[in-house]
C-alpha cells in the first residue's frame, strides 16, 4: 500500500510520462494527464491511440513522474477500461475533476469520451526512487 511522503509525491505531480511498448518491443513515451486513488493510476485515452494498442499487447507500463524535486520511476500491470464498463463514467467524472477548466462541461464530455475514448487502469507494482 503505498502511503505517506510517497503517496503524496504521486498525487502532487502535475502529470506523468507513461511508458508502453510497440510491438517490436522499443519504447513509446507520452505525457499524461491522471488521477491517482487506491495504488492505482487512471488516465483516460483515444480507444484507438497507439498507447492504447500498446497495451492491449502487452499489459506492462512505466511511468515516470517529477514532484517536489524528485523523479519517481513506477512499474505497473494495465487494464483497459471501456465504456461499458460501470466503472467508467465514475473515473471520468474523477479524471475529468482534475482539470474541468480544460474539459469543459462533464456532461457534454462524457458522451464524447464515451464515444471515443477508455481508461488506462495502471496497477502499481514497483516503485522506484
Amino acid at each position: 500500500m503505498i502511503t505517506g511522503k510517497l503517496k503524496r509525491l504521486i498525487q502532487s505531480a502535475p502529470e506523468v510520462s507513461l511508458t508502453t511498448y510497440r510491438p517490436n518491443g522499443t519504447k513509446a513515451r507520452v505525457p499524461m494527464w491522471f488521477y491517482f486513488e487506491n495504488d492505482t493510476i487512471f488516465m483516460i485515452s483515444n480507444a484507438d491511440s497507439k498507447k492504447v494498442q500498446n497495451l492491449l499487447l502487452r499489459s506492462e507500463a512505466t511511468i515516470v513522474l517529477k514532484s517536489e524535486g524528485k523523479e519517481l520511476k513506477i512499474l505497473g500491470k494495465t487494464k483497459i477500461i471501456t465504456p461499458q464498463d460501470e466503472k467508467f463514467k465514475l473515473l471520468a467524472e474523477k479524471i475529468w475533476a482534475l482539470h474541468p477548466t480544460y474539459y469543459g462541461n462533464f456532461q457534454e464530455i462524457l458522451i464524447q469520451w464515451k464515444a471515443q475514448c477508455v481508461i488506462i487502469e495502471i496497477e502499481i507494482v514497483q516503485v522506484m526512487e
